[in-house]
């Protein structure tokens, strides 16, 4: 199950996500048939990836809300701190800080607990863009700062294009 999501995503960043959906659904109806609330967490995030590659920014975010919920059914501590994260970002695109700032609060938290530098980097470069849209520009650049030096450690190229954004 763990290759179908990984298929599903990158099927979708390759340009063909109706696929990768396809294929996630298909792979959600499987984990659920197992039982494995985990696998279900991952396969509603590749989902999410895919809606939001196909610019339904509103059926993203309602991935992310259902993969955030199963990640705490399951007691899966590093996806719940990914489900934060993807959910900020989801309420982000929105406008709506709001509610955006208790989930990467959340996620922070959660990625140092866990030890999770990768996505402790991500969080903080994502509490930047809301820092900038706030008109924080001086909080903005520390986060920034310190997400560039966690993910510049981490070798973590993905992420970091984001926050090179931010800077």
């Amino acid at each position: 199950l763990r290759a179908i999501q990984r298929l599903a995503q990158a099927l979708a960043m390759k340009g063909d996500p109706e696929q990768g959906l396809a294929v996630a659904q298909d792979g959600l109806q499987r984990a659920r048939a197992l039982g494995s609330l985990t696998s279900q967490s991952r396969l509603v995030n590749a989902m999410a990836v895919c809606a939001a590659e196909q610019g339904d920014l509103v059926a993203a975010l309602q991935y992310s809300l259902l993969d955030l919920s199963l990640s705490r059914e399951a007691q899966h501590r590093v996806n719940e701190a990914i489900g934060h994260g993807n959910v900020a970002v989801g309420y982000l695109h929105f406008g709506d800080h709001a509610r955006a700032s208790p989930h990467l609060e959340e996620a922070l938290k959660l990625n140092r607990a866990l030890g999770s530098r990768e996505f402790e980097g991500s969080t903080l470069g994502a509490m930047s863009d809301l820092a900038l849209r706030e008109g924080q520009d001086a909080l903005a650049l520390e986060r920034a700062q310190a997400s560039l030096n966690i993910l510049t450690a981490a070798g973590s190229r993905m992420h970091l294009t984001d926050t090179l954004w931010s800077l």
